[in-house]
């Protein structure tokens, strides 16, 4: 088994809060072309993920699903 990115717990997540790409990024402090190479390459490092994760609040390890 490997894990990915949930990049549906970022939609969800924009979508609970109606919040626009560009909202969220800055809520999370992610450059908006970050969060597109989340979504297209699945690949993040450790400071992206941090900040992921505190804009979710959540813990980082909540940020990955097994596929």
């Amino acid at each position: 088994m490997s894990t990915k990115i949930n990049t549906e717990l970022i939609e969800k997540y924009r979508r609970d809060y109606d919040l626009t790409k560009t909202a969220f990024c800055k809520k999370c402090g992610i450059s908006l072309a970050t969060l597109n190479k989340i979504y297209s390459e699945n690949n993040a490092g450790l400071k992206t993920l941090y900040k992921l994760a505190a804009g979710l609040e959540i813990r980082i390890l909540e940020l990955f699903i097994e596929v």
